[in-house]
C-alpha cells in the first residue's frame, strides 16, 4: 500500500558561481558574467563595470606595464573584481592647453594682439611654449574679435579674444592746433581714445573743432556736432573724422553732442565729458545729449569719449564733482530802468530792475541762449504808458517798451514757441509800485496791474520742466498770490 503526500517546497533561489570576465582588446573595458548553479540557464551580466588603469614604469617616452582593474556590480549589489596586467609601450604625451594657458599681448605699432599657448603634458607635466596664429576679424556688434590657433606635436588648441570697439577723437586747440599731424591722420594709433582725456586742462586753452571716428570693419557712424562762439549749434551734424567746430578762426567750442547710428548704436552707448572754463569736469552725458556750457561764454578746454555695452555695462565714475553734464542758462532778461538805464543781463530768477528806489521799468529783453536756437523761442510784450499792450509779440532780444521816453511798463506777458513749448513752462513775476511783488504768471497769462497807472520796478524770470507741480520758485515771498491786479 502506497501513501502519497505532497509537500510544498520553497524556491531554491540563485547561487552563482565565479564572475567570467571578458575583456576588451585594448582592456578598455570588459564585461561580467556569472551562472547560477541551481540553473545554469540562468546567466547573471553585470549591471555596471568600471575599468581602472595604473601605470607601473611606463612613462611618455619609455615602456612598461599597465594594470586594469574592473569593477563590476550586479543587480543585487554584489561586486567582483579583476585585474590583468599587461606590457605596454611608452605612454606618450598628452599635450592640453588650459584657459589660463594663453597669453596675449597687444602689438601697438600694428594695432594687433599677438598669443603664445603653454602646452602641458598631462602625465609628465612637460612645458612647450608655441606661438600662435592669429586671425583678427570685427563682427557685426563692432567688436573685434582675434582667433589664435596653436599646435604642437599632435595637439592642437585654440582661443579667442573679444576687444570692445575703440572710439578716436582729436581736438585743435588755441594756440597748439591739432593733437595729431595730418600727416598722421591715417594712423588712429596717434589719437586719443576711450576715455583718455583730449586738449588741455589748466592753461586756458579753448577747443576750437574736434573729429571723432570709429575703427574700420564697424557696422555703423559716430555722429557728432558742436555749439560754436558766435555761431551756435551747427545746424549739420558731421560724421566720421570730419572736422566740427573751426580751425584758425579762434572760436571756441561751447557744447558738444555725440551719438552713434547702425548696428554699433544697438550694441553700445557713447559716453563723453568735457572740461568747462570756470567749471571743470562736468558730468557724463551720452547718445546724443549735450555737455558743456550755455549762456555763459565759457569755453570747452578737454573731452574724454567712450563706448560703454548696452548689455552689462555701465556709466564711467564721475571725473569731478559736477552732476550735471550741461551746465546751462535758460533764460536771460535785462531792463531799461529810469535814471540807471539799460542794465547787464541776469539769469534764471534773478532780479532785473530795482526795489525800494522807486524807479520805473521802461523796457525789457528776453534771450534763450543759442543753444535753444533751433528748439523755439521767447516770445512777449508789454503794457506800456500812454500806449497800452503793444500790439506785436516781441521775440528773443528784441526790445519791448520804449527808451528815451520815460514811459513806465505797467504790466507785461510771456510766452514760449516751438519745441521747447513742448518741454518748458515760462514763469514770471513783476514788483509794482504800492504793491510790491506779484504772484507768477506763466505761459502767456498777464503780471502787473492795470487802471493804476503803476510802474513796474522788477522782474524775475524763470523756466521749469514742463507740468512741473509746484515749482521751487525763487525769491522773497509774494505780497499777494495775484499775478496780475485790475482795478
Amino acid at each position: 500500500m502506497t501513501d502519497t503526500h505532497e509537500v510544498e517546497l520553497k524556491a531554491l533561489g540563485h547561487k552563482y558561481g565565479e564572475t567570467n570576465w571578458d575583456w576588451a582588446e585594448d582592456h578598455k573595458s570588459a564585461t561580467a558574467t556569472r551562472v547560477c548553479k541551481n540553473d545554469t540557464s540562468h546567466v547573471d551580466k553585470a549591471t555596471e563595470v568600471k575599468v581602472e588603469e595604473k601605470s607601473e614604469g611606463a612613462t611618455c617616452t619609455k615602456a612598461g606595464k599597465i594594470t586594469y582593474t574592473a569593477t563590476a556590480k550586479y543587480a543585487d549589489g554584489t561586486t567582483a573584481e579583476n585585474s590583468v596586467t599587461v606590457d605596454s609601450k611608452a605612454l606618450g604625451h598628452d599635450y592640453k592647453v588650459s584657459e589660463d594657458g594663453w597669453t596675449w599681448t597687444y602689438d601697438k605699432k600694428n594695432d594687433t594682439y599677438e598669443a603664445t599657448a603653454k602646452f602641458v603634458c598631462s602625465r609628465c607635466k612637460e612645458i612647450h611654449e608655441v606661438e600662435a596664429d592669429v586671425v583678427k576679424n570685427i563682427d557685426d556688434k563692432g567688436q573685434t574679435v582675434y582667433t589664435a590657433t596653436a599646435t604642437y606635436e599632435d595637439a592642437t588648441a585654440s582661443s579667442t579674444k573679444t576687444i570692445i570697439p575703440s572710439i578716436y577723437y582729436q581736438v585743435h586747440r588755441q594756440d597748439y592746433g591739432w593733437e595729431v599731424d595730418e600727416k598722421d591722420e591715417a594712423d588712429l594709433t596717434k589719437w586719443k581714445s576711450d576715455g583718455a582725456e583730449s586738449g588741455t586742462v589748466g592753461e586756458s586753452k579753448r577747443l576750437e573743432g574736434i573729429k571723432i571716428q570709429l575703427p574700420k570693419g564697424v557696422s555703423g557712424s559716430v555722429e557728432y556736432r558742436t555749439h560754436i562762439q558766435n555761431t551756435g549749434w551747427e545746424t549739420k551734424w558731421k560724421k566720421d573724422g570730419e572736422l566740427s567746430g573751426t580751425s584758425g578762426k579762434s572760436l571756441r567750442l561751447e557744447a558738444i553732442q555725440v551719438k552713434l547710428t547702425g548696428k554699433v548704436a544697438d550694441n553700445y552707448d557713447v559716453y563723453y565729458c568735457v572740461h568747462a572754463q570756470n567749471v571743470g569736469w562736468l558730468n557724463w552725458a551720452k547718445n546724443g545729449e549735450e555737455a558743456g556750457t550755455a549762456g555763459y561764454g565759457y569755453r570747452l578746454e578737454a573731452i574724454k569719449i567712450m563706448l560703454v555695452p548696452k548689455k552689462g555695462g555701465s556709466a564711467p565714475a564721475k571725473v569731478g564733482d559736477s552732476d550735471k553734464a550741461m551746465e546751462a542758462r535758460l533764460v536771460g532778461y535785462q531792463t531799461h530802468v529810469q535814471d540807471i538805464g539799460t542794465q547787464a543781463y541776469v539769469y534764471d530768477g534773478d532780479v532785473a530792475g530795482t526795489s525800494g528806489q522807486a524807479k520805473r521799468m521802461e523796457s525789457i529783453r528776453i534771450n534763450l541762449p543759442s543753444t535753444m536756437a533751433s528748439e523755439g523761442k521767447i516770445e512777449y510784450r508789454s503794457h506800456v504808458q500812454n500806449i497800452g499792450w503793444e500790439k506785436d509779440w516781441k521775440q528773443t532780444n528784441q526790445l519791448s517798451g520804449t527808451t528815451g521816453k520815460s514811459l513806465r511798463l505797467e504790466a507785461v506777458q510771456m510766452k514760449l514757441s516751438g519745441d521747447i513749448a513742448k518741454e518748458y513752462d515760462v514763469y514770471y513775476r513783476v514788483h509794482a509800485q504800492n504793491f510790491g511783488w506779484l504772484g507768477w504768471a506763466k505761459n502767456g497769462e498777464e503780471a502787473g496791474t492795470a487802471g493804476y497807472s503803476y510802474r513796474l520796478e522788477a522782474i524775475q524770470v524763470v523756466m521749469v520742466p514742463k507740468g512741473t507741480e509746484n515749482p521751487q520758485l525763487p525769491g522773497v515771498a509774494s505780497a499777494t498770490k495775484e499775478a496780475f491786479i485790475q482795478k
